[in-house]
């Protein structure tokens, strides 16, 4: 509890609770995020604002960002056999991926949901993170992910940056 009011205590008012779904998010902790939301009026965590503090080195939708919401859609279309090629392909050492799928797995979209989570971690501001994984997706000889990738991604923006 002193760690969590430490924390609140040194944040500005307007950013704790974008801060904390954000944190909740990344530690799988989807029930208690609802639950803060709830208790602070939001119907849903995706009415919280995000800001540049929780979003730092995430691109905007406009140069190819994907969400999480997006690499989760992705991830429940691949399967087990494409996680390590695709992962290569994205640039992950074969011992991480591995690491992934004993930790995260089974179900295997949530080791996939986790590389992907890792690699966006590690990206620079200007990665085209839709251009990079329609490139893996097409590696692996998943153009039919790859497509609806596209798809989805041009109905949820309105556009699409990176036709591979």
């Amino acid at each position: 509890m002193e760690l969590l009011v430490t924390w609140r205590n040194n944040q500005s008012k307007y950013q704790q609770l974008p801060i904390m779904m954000n944190a909740l998010r990344q530690q799988k902790l989807l029930r208690l995020a609802q639950s803060v939301c709830e208790r602070h009026g939001y119907s849903n965590e995706l009415e919280v604002a995000p800001t540049q503090i929780n979003l730092p080195q995430i691109p905007t939708p406009q140069q190819g960002c994907l969400d999480d919401i997006d690499m989760v859609f992705i991830s429940d279309k691949l399967d087990g056999k494409d996680l390590i090629n695709f992962g290569i392909n994205l640039g992950l050492e074969k011992h991480e991926i591995n690491g992934f799928e004993s930790d995260f797995s089974p179900p295997i979209v949530d080791a996939y949901i986790e590389m992907f989570v890792q690699w966006r971690e590690r990206q620079k501001a200007e990665v085209n993170h839709l251009k990079t994984i329609t490139e893996a997706l097409n590696k692996v000889g998943r153009i039919d992910i790859k497509e609806e990738l596209e798809s989805y991604y041009q109905n949820k923006y309105g556009k699409i940056e990176a036709k591979v």
